[in-house]
């Protein structure tokens, strides 16, 4: 299924998007990969109330999670880091999902100048 995503922030080389799909199985990019260039991540929130494991990767590679959501939970799990996260350099950033379900995210950072 498709991901509709929305860029929230562009500034710079600072952005935030958020992430939207009714099923976000099949590792679906949040944010493009760029050629030797490291997407760093400071902040993200996930939610979902369906009964869903979700996880964000560097292209395939798990980078946070999973994260397990219910269906009777309707908080969203959001953390910001005291040191941003580095993606490898040349990977995009994905969410996958463990089954069919509405997944909304939203992930903030910046990238290599």
């Amino acid at each position: 299924m498709a991901i509709t995503v929305t860029t929230l922030r562009a500034v710079g080389n600072s952005w935030a998007v958020h992430g939207y799909s009714a099923d976000a199985q099949g590792n679906e990019i949040l944010k493009a990969a760029e050629t030797g260039k490291s997407h760093w991540i400071k902040k993200f929130a996930i939610h979902s109330i369906t009964a869903v494991t979700v996880q964000i990767n560097a292209d395939a590679t798990v980078l946070l999670g999973p994260f397990n959501f219910l269906t009777t939970v309707s908080t969203p799990f959001v953390y910001e880091f005291a040191e941003p996260i580095q993606v490898t350099a040349g990977a995009g950033i994905k969410v996958d999902a463990s089954g069919a379900g509405a997944v909304n995210v939203i992930v903030e950072g910046f990238t290599d100048n």
